[in-house]
């Protein structure tokens, strides 16, 4: 993406103006990086939920923990960018969550985001479907094969009943990766074992 992609409007450069010390030129540089950042970790989010519907949709039983690792290497590699999203609290984590229909879904005429309004967030940055329709439309970001992605994501969770996914990152030093990625390893090979007899995941408050 080339920084003629970003322009700014009024109110971003008032509010990048009233930083001291910056003339024009470094006020326009500061805000494309900070952009561009948000931008790939918007990416991240939307090839996460993507990549992570798509492994549990596909993935098999192995006996090699090689192979296993592999399925989730993808996943693993979106986590590690998402992990630099500053986060107020003790622990980083990535969280995708069911909203209920959006104000513009009409259940009875089939809307486009009834059933599966959900939105990821990390920190202070969060993608839903509108946000990232609006960012491709606008230019700001340039990959339309995201809106799709994201879709289908959302489509997945929302097919089976999953409302809530919490990841949490820790600190994201070794020892919590690997808890991660242990947790992973157990999710898919749960949802393999469940998906094969009954179609669906049940949640804890079912029995």
């Amino acid at each position: 993406m080339s920084d003629s992609d970003f322009e700014l409007d009024i109110e971003a450069m008032q509010l990048f103006e009233g930083i001291q010390g910056l003339d024009e030129s470094e006020v326009n540089t500061y805000y494309t990086d900070e952009q561009r950042k948000m931008n790939d970790w918007r990416r991240c989010m939307v090839e996460f939920a993507y990549d992570l519907a798509f492994t549990l949709i596909n993935y098999r039983l192995s006996e090699s923990v090689i192979k296993n690792k592999e399925d989730m290497r993808s996943i693993i590699e979106n986590l590690e960018v998402l992990a630099q999203i500053p986060a107020e609290g003790a622990s980083k984590k990535v969280m995708v969550r069911h909203r209920g229909l959006t104000s513009g879904a009409d259940s009875s005429k089939g809307g486009d985001n009834t059933g599966h309004d959900y939105v990821i967030s990390s920190g202070d940055c969060i993608i839903d479907n509108q946000t990232l329709k609006y960012l491709i439309k606008n230019k700001i970001m340039d990959d339309k094969g995201l809106i799709k992605k994201l879709d289908r994501a959302f489509r997945f969770f929302s097919l089976f009943n999953i409302h809530i996914l919490d990841v949490n990152l820790g600190e994201w030093e070794l020892r919590d990766k690997q808890l991660v990625d242990a947790s992973l390893l157990l999710w898919a090979r749960y949802f393999t074992r469940v998906k094969s007899k009954s179609g669906i995941v049940y949640d804890e408050s079912r029995t």
